[in-house]
């Protein structure tokens, strides 16, 4: 049986963890950008716009707010870096607008990912073990604007109803939306509609709308606006059920995460 453990640190606002342990299903649209470093594992990953089994040692570069679920039937092992917005991190991630996923690694890449892991590795971490982690996590970033070698798995066509079905939520957010009427919309019955989002997005229409809001939220009420305020152009046609899905998606209510 593998040795579990999970050696996680923070510094400069960024989140650093090196993971190995059992089963899992991750599913997330999150306001701050990550990157994943499968180092061993059987991984399927699930996007938008593409689907994919990841091969062992697969670097993803995923920016803030788009959707990915991630399903794992092994144990797996990985590294996940975890950041949000800075001058400095912005002017690096400019150039990466969408999920990147990249293998195989070249050395440069390696070696980055390899000093991470092994200063992650330690007992203890020191002043200097941690700005070397930092810096690395840099150098790393400079380095993925510059990765030719991205690859997708199994695209979803431009036609494809899921395709039209998630540019309908996007420019339908702050209105209520109802699967009969999205299906009417894309010219599909209510089950197909339904069946064939989950296959090949990996979650329900329902779930899927919910985290889209709810992200949409949190990134409003991070620019100042007010909880009570913004809960209609999220789609939400009262406050009190915006809370409740808001505090059960984030674990903190609407105002822990008013900038101060």
């Amino acid at each position: 049986m593998k040795k579990i453990f999970d050696k996680k640190i923070n510094y400069n606002k960024i989140s650093f963890s090196y993971t190995n342990s059992d089963v899992f299903e991750e599913r997330k649209i999150h306001t701050y950008h990550e990157i994943l470093y499968f180092i061993d594992g059987d991984v399927s990953f699930f996007t938008e716009s593409f689907q994919q089994k990841l091969e062992r040692g697969t670097l993803i570069v995923i920016p803030k707010e788009k959707y990915h679920l991630f399903q794992c039937e092994n144990d797996f092992i990985r590294l996940k870096i975890s950041f949000s917005d800075s001058l400095e991190i912005s002017s690096l991630l400019s150039e990466v607008i969408d999920i990147k996923v990249i293998g195989p690694l070249d050395i440069s890449l390696i070696s980055l990912l390899e000093k991470i892991i092994s200063k992650l590795s330690l007992e203890s971490l020191d002043y200097k073990d941690k700005t070397c982690i930092y810096g690395a996590f840099l150098m790393l970033l400079s380095e993925i604007t510059v990765a030719s070698n991205a690859k997708h798995g199994v695209s979803i066509e431009k036609d494809h109803i899921i395709t039209k079905c998630i540019k309908f939520i996007d420019d339908n957010i702050d209105k209520k939306l109802t699967l009969r009427q999205m299906s009417k919309k894309i010219g599909v019955s209510p089950s197909t509609l339904s069946h064939v989002f989950k296959q090949d997005i990996g979650i329900s229409i329902h779930k899927y709308i919910s985290e889209k809001r709810l992200t949409l939220a949190r990134r409003l009420i991070e620019q100042d606006k007010n909880p009570t305020k913004i809960f209609l152009e999220c789609g939400y046609s009262d406050y009190s059920s915006f809370y409740r899905a808001y505090l059960k998606m984030f674990g903190s209510p609407p105002s822990k995460h008013i900038e101060k």
